[in-house]
C-alpha cells in the first residue's frame, strides 16, 4: 500500500495489475489496470525512490520491475531478477537500506514436501543486494520466510514478517542489520 497525494493505493493482481484506492484504509474502490502484464504476472510491491515509485512482481520465471511517476502510467518492464531453472519466483519485496537495495524473493519448485506444514507454501527467501534497483545478481543470504515483507517501526527498528511459516498465518520477527 503506498499513499500519494493523500489517497492510499494497493495494487493486486494476477495477470493484469489492478489498483484499488482508499482514503481511510479500511474502505477501498477498485480503479481498474494499471497496466497488463500476461502470463502468470502476480505479487506486486511498490517502493518509492526519490520522485519515481518502483514496482516489482512476479511473472513465470523471473522478477519485472516497472517505474511511475503518478502510479498510473508505469513504464515498459525490465527484468531485474531471473530464477534459477525450475524455480518460480514469489512474493518479491524491495526496500532500500544505508544506500543500496535489497530485494526479498520467494521460491516455489512445484514440491510440497518440503514444507513443514501440509499445504502450507515453501518457506525459503533469497536475498539479493544492488546499487542498482533495476538489477540483482548479487545473493547475501537465505532466510526460512514465506512471502516477507520488510516494515520499519516508528522507533526506527526493523521487522520482517513471513506468511504461513513458521506458524500457520503471519508472524513477525525483529530484524538486526
Amino acid at each position: 500500500i503506498v499513499r500519494f497525494q493523500g489517497t492510499h493505493h494497493m495494487f493486486y493482481g494476477p495477470n493484469h495489475i489492478r489498483v484499488a484506492t482508499s482514503t481511510d484504509l479500511m474502505n477501498w474502490t477498485p480503479r481498474g489496470t494499471v497496466f497488463e502484464a500476461g502470463g502468470s504476472a502476480r505479487d506486486p510491491n511498490v517502493l518509492q525512490i526519490g520522485g519515481a515509485y518502483h514496482m516489482t512482481y512476479c511473472i513465470d520465471d523471473r522478477v519485472e520491475a516497472r517505474t511511475s511517476e503518478d502510479l498510473r502510467h508505469w513504464s515498459e518492464p525490465r527484468t531485474v531478477l531471473r530464477m534459477p531453472t525450475g524455480i518460480a519466483p514469489e512474493s518479491p519485496c524491495l526496500m532500500a537500506h544505508d544506500g543500496t537495495f535489497y530485494l526479498f524473493v520467494c521460491g516455489w519448485d512445484g514440491n510440497w514436501g518440503r514444507t513443514t506444514v501440509q499445504g502450507a507454501y515453501q518457506h525459503k527467501t533469497w536475498v539479493y543486494q544492488s546499487d542498482d534497483p533495476g538489477r540483482f545478481t548479487r545473493e547475501v543470504a537465505t532466510l526460512q520466510a514465506h512471502a516477507p515483507e520488510v516494515i520499519r517501526s516508528e522507533d526506527g527498528r526493523w521487522y520482517i514478517s513471513s506468511a504461513e511459516w513458521p506458524e500457520r498465518g503471519v508472524s513477525l520477527a525483529e530484524m538486526v542489520w
